[in-house]
């Protein structure tokens, strides 16, 4: 059965009521990740579609629960031990028989795999997998998560309606790891561009804030310190750049990113661009780091769909990105990419794109904003998951 790969734009089904189903999300942790980010975008406009959402996490709070708190949505933490299969079944059955959902989303692998368990309890209540990475790697992921993986591949006939890939590569690798064909969706993730968006007072409010002259270059990593995201490349890249720009600035943002870090501060001061970088950590007003900056970069191994590459895009600035992903489709014709792993490329990259003028970035950048609100709107993403919704619900209900 060939695979269908644009989202697709389901017709709206008879049967239950849209506005009276209950999904039931289940994910890892509620970190900064991009799963997580996703969903909160998702039940944020959940009420205006008519569906009520909660949310049980499996081992962990973060950021984004307080996010949900603020938005009134149900959310449970089950603080699941890594060891906790069986009982940790049984406890998110319990959880999902309190809920009465009519669909069950769960998010990334680990849940996708105790949702399954948690569910077969539950009659007429479709599951939805989603699935966030590219693919896998031995010399990057964890052997858990990779087993986990084949588990998963191995029941997909099985459990879930559906299999939900945020990015074309992530359903081709999947495809390719013997996930059920059958099953699996593209929905890209989506962005609030009214949220990312141009902003030119907090241009100047942040650059204020971190020392930097208006006229100054700036270049943004927004990514948490990870082999994935392939921090070693980016220093190495960098360094080129700063030895034929001797104004450029770094900013780098993202957990784990902070002076704190032996290993990031070893691999600054190796590039000997200690000095040119503002390490943020994690930040909540990416939205405000990307007005202040000129380039948006992603020197990433692994991706399925990098949030940040396109949220820089959305705020105007032109991207110099590996080819990671769905990395060269997002970035398209309004930007710069090169292999993976490689350092020299993805310097000589952002060189080009520095040594274009303020006026030719900024045209490039207004490209970028307008690729992202053709093709990536949160408002695509909501209706193709409120549809496929609809369609499970209305099809177990026959």
């Amino acid at each position: 059965m060939p695979l269908v790969m644009r989202r697709r734009r389901l017709s709206a089904p008879q049967g239950p009521p849209w506005h009276a189903l209950n999904v039931v999300h289940v994910i890892t942790t509620l970190d900064t990740g991009g799963a997580e980010m996703m969903l909160t975008r998702l039940v944020s406009a959940g009420e205006q579609n008519g569906l009520r959402h909660s949310v049980i996490a499996l081992g962990g709070s973060g950021v984004m629960a307080s996010k949900l708190e603020d938005l009134g949505i149900s959310f449970i933490n089950l603080r699941l031990a890594r060891h906790e299969l069986l009982t940790g079944a049984w406890r998110l059955g319990n959880q999902l028989r309190r809920h009465k959902p009519n669909i069950i989303q769960t998010w990334m692998y680990h849940a996708d795999l105790l949702g399954s368990m948690a569910a077969l309890g539950l009659r007429n209540v479709p599951v939805v997998w989603n699935i966030r990475c590219g693919r896998l790697d031995r010399a990057i992921d964890k052997a858990a998560t990779i087993w986990t993986s084949k588990l998963c591949a191995a029941i997909s006939t099985l459990v879930p309606e559906r299999i939900v890939c945020c990015s074309m590569a992530a359903l081709e690798a999947h495809r390719q790891a013997g996930y059920d064909r059958t099953k699996l969706q593209l929905i890209h993730n989506g962005l609030d561009t009214s949220t990312f968006r141009p902003d030119l007072y907090s241009r100047v409010a942040v650059r204020k804030e971190l020392g930097l002259a208006p006229d100054t270059p700036v270049v943004t990593l927004a990514a948490r310190f990870h082999p994935a995201k392939d921090h070693a490349t980016f220093c190495a890249a960098a360094s080129r750049v700063a030895k034929s720009h001797q104004s450029v600035r770094f900013i780098l943002c993202g957990t784990g990113v902070s002076p704190t870090n032996r290993i990031l501060m070893g691999l600054l001061d190796d590039a000997e661009i200690v000095d040119r970088c503002h390490l943020l950590g994690p930040r909540d007003d990416m939205p405000r780091i990307f007005a202040a900056s000129d380039v948006v970069v992603s020197s990433s191994a692994v991706e399925g769909f990098p949030n940040a590459l396109a949220e820089g895009m959305a705020c105007g600035l032109p991207a110099v990105t590996t080819a990671a992903g769905d990395s060269e489709f997002i970035v398209g014709d309004t930007g710069y990419v090169t292999p993976t792993h490689s350092p020299v490329e993805l310097g000589s990259a952002l060189l080009r794109m520095l040594n274009r003028t303020s006026y030719e970035r900024a045209a490039l950048g207004r490209r970028a904003r307008q690729r992202i609100v053709d093709n990536f709107s949160l408002a695509d993403a909501v209706s193709s998951y409120t549809n496929l919704y609809r369609e499970l619900a209305s099809t177990c209900a026959e």
